[in-house]
């Protein structure tokens, strides 16, 4: 139940976030301001691949890894420079979870080899932050919207 409150904000934030950005944006004084987005994260399934790893090669790998809708939160605080270039710090929050992984594959080394084959359930979190510098170059289009050529981001 709380997930899909926090999905239900994060599409209500993100429908009303371009109205405020274009306000922002197009702002002559220049000025700070500040975004906010919540959402949902829809990972794919990992593909396992051959390799070697601390000596072991792994080969013949038919394998993938599913995993579970997580969440997303980023913020940002900036400054318009003008009508078409700002500034941010973004902060960005993201984690989902592992549930499974199934396949088959081989073990080698040192010239003895092991197959296997089957599924395990994981318990395993995997989450991100990230901080990034954003610089945004934006054209108006002399409507009621805006064309943003790019974002440089160092992370």
């Amino acid at each position: 139940m709380k997930f899909q409150a926090l999905v239900v904000l994060g599409v209500a934030l993100t429908a009303a976030a371009p109205a405020v950005a274009q306000d922002k944006m197009t702002s002559a004084d220049g000025g700070f301001f500040t975004k906010f987005s919540a959402g949902a994260i829809i990972p794919t399934d990992t593909d396992v691949k051959n390799g070697t790893i601390s000596g072991v090669t792994v080969s013949g790998v038919s394998a993938d890894i599913s995993s579970e809708v997580g969440q997303m939160y980023s913020g940002e605080i900036g400054y318009n420079l003008s009508d078409s270039f700002s500034i941010g710090l973004e902060g960005s929050y993201s984690a989902f979870d592992l549930d499974e992984i199934s396949g088959t594959g081989t073990l080698t080394r040192n010239g003895s080899s092991l197959t296997l084959s089957g599924s395990a359930s994981l318990d395993a979190d995997i989450e991100s932050k990230i901080a990034m510098v954003n610089a945004v170059f934006t054209i108006p289009t002399g409507g009621a919207s805006s064309l943003t050529l790019g974002e440089a981001s160092v992370s």
